[in-house]
């Protein structure tokens, strides 16, 4: 009797049973039988058969674990299986996927010596049944609750990776000339526990079809393979329905969330848009005054002379510009719904009078979910009209360049090339989990801490900067020669890997949330080694970067330290009770340590020279921590 008739569930018990059956002529790891299972008991066939459909050896280099073709649904399932409550174990085969697997399971049709078994047999699946399968599922199928899934930041970027594929599975699959979007792909995640529901569909794929009076397309440069560019005028409309429907999604690929290009283009931008809405000015001398904006787009297809379809529309830059748009009409909208209640008594209709409600999406940026300015208004923002530059590559790398060329009209800082970067998107989400946000890109907590109407954000946890967080690691290491080169650090692609290893999101992220508030009261603890005589320790501001590293170092030395951890990790705002404990270190041992390491001759000679680069020196802090170790059983720790 098929496992479908016993329970929908997958136990241990389970797969103990079926590996100990079947092992001994198949092979494979235990865990790897909980998709046997699975695949048994969702299609009703045999285990013996559903096995046929499982790498039971693990991963493969394409990022799924398993496949199944459904003749009658005409689907055609990707499994990615996990015998574990932790979300984030999806993230290889995820970047796997978007990386390559994708591409070489609908792209690269031979089939190689080197594939793995299970690729082999899904080509032959999909070269034997192409036109019977109407869409491709993906299905993430694990013992935790999907919803964490769902909402995780790193997920939803490795999510977008694999979606910007999504023409290799459509030109496969339309091979005999179907027009494109007719098949679905389409994600999910499954908890395995019968008490955490069901499935739970990811974000709606985002889809516009925009009219225009006309456009230019631009080949691809030679070299450059699919890369394109289509320049077109797009209206404001357009852009505030995108924006609405998207939130802080729209920017996600932009190095900065709407830097601010400064008072007067803000004003310049603002008057534009008041004089067209209040008819001294034609619509159409928009495009005239500013210079435009730059997006992408995961599918781009022109239609004809006057629509292009985009599918997931991203800002390259204009961020700003957009983003003044948006509050611009919200603004306007609001005044017209407060005209139109006090013509009406104090009712207004949301048709008349605009309005929106603000939700957080999967991803924690704010979206609006229903958006309806006032007719006239939308008259107006329909006839005013931008020149867009629309790119389409499926060359992340390509994507990159452009963005950072499309931006150079402000400068570029090094962490702002960095905002995009999987390890930051999983800092992000690290700290998320404690209600704290990560900015990666400059700029991003502000706007979104200026949209959050509904107060969703709890702004008493505070913001962990990019670059102060590289200092703080840095400063926890006794990397003392690197701390003021923040350039460097996120430039050299050996240094950068260095400071942000991947090790560190394995740590109770309240560790790194303790160690980087201390450098907002590094004053204060200056300030108090000073206290004990001003001329002795006159050096001290000097010696700024070396006093934080001895009193990260006391902090870590302190046997209480998880005491403090718990106590002072879960925000960044420095209670009284944290800045005192540093001030007492600051007295009863950092002093002390300066004036033993500073006691030798050398030292001295170069302050009574007036030399003082060598308070930025390792070799310093290692004399100093030899101090510290002789005084205080101080010993050198690290992340």
């Amino acid at each position: 009797m098929p496992a479908a008739a016993i329970n929908k569930f997958v136990r241990q018990g389970e797969i103990d049973e079926v590996h100990r059956a079947l092992s001994p002529s198949l092979g494979g790891k235990k865990e790897n039988y909980f998709g046997v299972l699975y695949i048994s008991k969702k299609f009703n066939i045999p285990e013996s058969e559903a096995a046929s459909f499982v790498a039971l050896e693990g991963t493969t280099d394409a990022g799924i674990d398993a496949y199944y073709h459904d003749k009658e649904k005409k689907t055609l399932y990707m499994y990615v299986f996990r015998w574990s409550e932790d979300h984030i174990l999806f993230r290889d085969p995820l970047e796997k996927l978007g990386k390559h697997g994708i591409s070489k399971i609908f792209f690269d049709a031979s089939k190689s010596e080197n594939d793995h078994k299970l690729i082999v047999s899904l080509k032959t699946c999909l070269f034997e049944n192409w036109k019977t399968i109407d869409r491709v599922v993906i299905d993430f199928v694990f013992n935790g609750d999907p919803v964490d899934a769902e909402q995780s930041r790193v997920l939803g970027f490795l999510r977008e990776a694999v979606e910007d594929k999504r023409s290799f599975i459509e030109s496969y699959l339309s091979r005999i000339g179907e027009s494109p979007g007719m098949h679905d792909m389409i994600f999910h995640y499954i908890s395995n526990i019968n008490n955490l529901g069901s499935i739970t569909s990811s974000r709606q794929t985002a889809e516009y079809v925009i009219n225009f009076d006309g456009s230019l397309s631009v080949p691809p440069a030679k070299g450059e393979g699919e890369n394109q560019m289509t320049v077109t005028f797009l209206s404001l409309g357009d852009l505030y329905k995108m924006y609405s429907d998207l939130g802080e999604r729209f920017f996600e690929k932009n190095l900065r969330s709407g830097l601010d290009e400064g008072k007067m283009t803000n004003l310049q931008i603002r008057n534009s848009l008041r004089t067209i809405i209040d008819g001294q000015e034609e619509p159409q001398n928009f495009a005239l005054y500013h210079n435009g904006i730059t997006l992408t787009a995961q599918d781009l297809e022109v239609n004809g002379p006057s629509t292009v379809r985009m599918v997931e529309p991203r800002i390259l830059n204009g961020a700003q510009t957009v983003k003044i748009l948006k509050h611009f009409v919200d603004e306007e909208s609001q005044k017209q719904k407060r005209s139109s209640r006090k013509k009406k008594g104090g009712e207004s209709s949301a048709e008349s009078a605009g309005g929106a409600d603000k939700t957080v999406d999967s991803n924690g940026g704010l979206v609006t979910t229903t958006t309806i300015a006032p007719a006239s208004l939308q008259k107006k923002l329909s006839e005013t009209k931008v020149m867009a530059r629309i790119i389409q590559s499926k060359d992340e790398e390509f994507v990159k360049r452009v963005t950072i060329n499309n931006n150079r009209q402000n400068p570029i800082m090094p962490w702002n090339l960095r905002a995009n970067d999987l390890v930051q998107i999983s800092f992000e989400e690290m700290f998320a989990k404690l209600g704290i946000y990560y900015e990666r890109r400059e700029n991003a907590y502000r706007n979104i801490m200026e949209e959050d109407i509904e107060g969703t954000l709890d702004s008493e946890k505070g913001v962990i900067e990019v670059r102060k967080l590289a200092q703080t690691v840095l400063a926890a290491r006794g990397q003392i020669d690197r701390i003021s080169e923040m350039k460097d650090v996120f430039e050299g692609e050996v240094w950068y890997r260095d400071t942000f290893r991947e090790q560190y999101l394995d740590i109770d992220p309240r560790k790194l949330v303790l160690l980087y508030k201390v450098q907002f009261r590094l004053q204060s603890v200056i300030r108090e080694i000073r206290s004990a005589g001003a001329e002795k320790y006159g050096y001290a501001p000097k010696a700024k970067n070396l006093i934080w590293c001895l009193t990260l170092q006391g902090l870590m030395n302190d046997n209480k330290f998880d005491k403090l951890v718990e106590n002072y990790g879960n925000s960044t705002g420095v209670e009284a009770g944290l800045t005192e404990i540093l001030k007492k270190m600051a007295s009863s041992k950092i002093r002390f340590i300066l004036s033993d390491a500073f006691d030798a001759k050398k030292y001295r000679d170069h302050m009574n020279e007036g030399k003082f680069a060598f308070l930025r020196s390792k070799a310093t802090l290692a004399d100093c921590m030899k101090v510290a170790q002789s005084r205080f059983g101080w010993e050198k720790k690290t992340l």
